[in-house]
């Protein structure tokens, strides 16, 4: 069984929120982040939590795109909701990125905790004009039997990545897109939904 959730209001408002960084075209932007709902709403199930994605751009136009989910509970990092451990399984998420950009190296950063280095993926549902991009977690998971929103499991390792793109010179004046979906199981049930997108 799959549930898909597309991103309600206030989910598209956070996705879209920028911080403001330093030299020209460099915009981290919190990508994949969620808006907790209010106490008397049930937490939402699939994998939630805080990645930032960015790029910045040098004179010779070689851009550095960045993935980055280090942190903790409830300000970064990753989790599910009303899960035990042993429920968890098959967790990823999947980055979108414009064809445009040729096929991406992503090399892990320090800081990557056991989930895998962004890889094409052929297999993930298709955007027009993009690229899909899959890392998966093989960690562990550790359980929190009271939080702001009630219990939860969280990730105890996060991704974080580095790539450079040469001759970037259009998207670095235009800007990146990209999308981000994640997906993990809970109990037998594939939990998926679709951020973005958001403009590096």
């Amino acid at each position: 069984m799959t549930q898909q959730r597309p991103p309600d209001t206030a989910d598209r408002r956070v996705s879209r929120r920028t911080l403001a960084k330093g030299a020209a075209w460099t915009t981290p932007v919190l990508l994949v982040g969620v808006v907790a709902p209010p106490a008397s709403a049930s937490p939402q199930p699939g994998l939630q939590g805080w990645v930032d994605v960015g790029k910045s751009c040098n004179a010779s136009f070689a851009m550095t795109l960045t993935i980055d989910g280090t942190g903790s509970y409830p300000d970064r990092g990753l989790w599910v909701y009303n899960a035990q451990p042993a429920q968890i399984s098959n967790a990823y998420i999947t980055f979108y990125y414009p064809s445009g950009l040729g096929t991406i190296a992503w090399t892990a950063a320090s800081g990557n905790s056991n989930w895998s280095v962004p890889a094409v993926d052929a297999t993930a549902p298709v955007i027009a004009g993009y690229t899909a991009y899959t890392t998966r977690y093989s960690g562990t998971w550790t359980y929190h039997a009271t939080g702001t929103d009630g219990p939860y499991s969280t990730a105890d390792g996060d991704p974080k990545f580095t790539a450079t793109v040469a001759g970037a010179g259009t998207y670095c004046r235009n800007g990146v897109s990209v999308y981000a979906r994640r997906t993990v199981t809970v109990n037998g049930t594939v939990y998926t939904f679709l951020r973005g997108p958001v403009s590096l």
